[in-house]
């Protein structure tokens, strides 16, 4: 990740004019190869990242989470920092933390941080079979952070894979398949805009990242180091040393 000039300078003017916990911007994904880049179109694009606004941009305000983010130190500690006992999400679930406690997570479209997709088909699925799976452990920790956009994945592969199962009681089960593929050509083609290696490396990479999700956040096992009731182990910054924007 590579920040844009005068970020973090941006970042904490934002946290003094706004008053907010937590203050990011867009994650800028840019690819160097054909497939990095089909893999950055896919998600800065709506049908790939759903409403998360700091993937394509938008108003400034607030948001539930952001890339990146520049924390208030005060309401950082006050939430308990990041959770250690998360391999993903981490960021996500502090941000909930902050929001439950009434701080502010505010988005501002001025600061940007450049991103390199994944390089491949199995890394990108692998990474966001990641996410899909440590999802699911947030959600448990906190039922009612679930937004659509995470909630769509697991649904797509259910219903995909019902749909599959279900052509052999009846071939109107091929509905549900059918339409997701149709979308999927329409996004790929849309989103192409005419570049034909473009649009047939989305047509792998828009099913990869929603049903790798889906499948992911469907099976994610709950961690082990922490219990139904167990406390939560932070990561502590050191006085002398100092953590975001210390």
């Amino acid at each position: 990740a590579e920040l844009s000039p005068g970020y973090l300078r941006r970042a904490v003017e934002t946290l003094q004019r706004t008053g907010a916990a937590n203050v990011g911007g867009i994650q800028r994904a840019e690819g160097t190869t054909p497939f990095e880049r089909a893999v950055a179109a896919a998600m800065t694009s709506r049908f790939g990242a759903g409403d998360a606004v700091f993937h394509y941009g938008g108003h400034e305000g607030p948001s539930d989470t952001v890339y990146l983010g520049v924390f208030d130190r005060v309401a950082m500690e006050a939430a308990g920092l990041y959770d250690e006992t998360l391999v993903r999400n981490q960021d996500y679930e502090l941000n909930i933390r902050l929001r439950q406690r009434g701080g502010v997570v505010w988005f501002d479209p001025e600061l940007s941080v450049r991103y390199r997709p994944r390089r491949s088909l199995g890394r990108l699925a692998r990474q966001y079979f990641e996410y899909g799976a440590w999802k699911r452990e947030v959600v448990r920790r906190h039922p009612g952070s679930l937004r659509w956009r995470q909630a769509a994945p697991p649904a797509l592969a259910l219903g995909l894979g019902m749909g599959l199962v279900g052509t052999a009681v009846h071939r109107a089960a091929l509905l549900i398949p059918g339409t997701y593929g149709a979308a999927v050509v329409v996004a790929s083609a849309i989103t192409a805009r005419r570049r034909f290696g473009m649009f047939a490396r989305l047509l792998a990479v828009f099913p990869t990242m929603h049903l790798a999700w889906g499948c992911g956040f469907l099976t994610g096992r709950r961690s082990r180091s922490v219990g139904a009731a167990g406390p939560v182990r932070v990561r502590a910054f050191r006085r002398s040393g100092g953590g975001p924007g210390g």
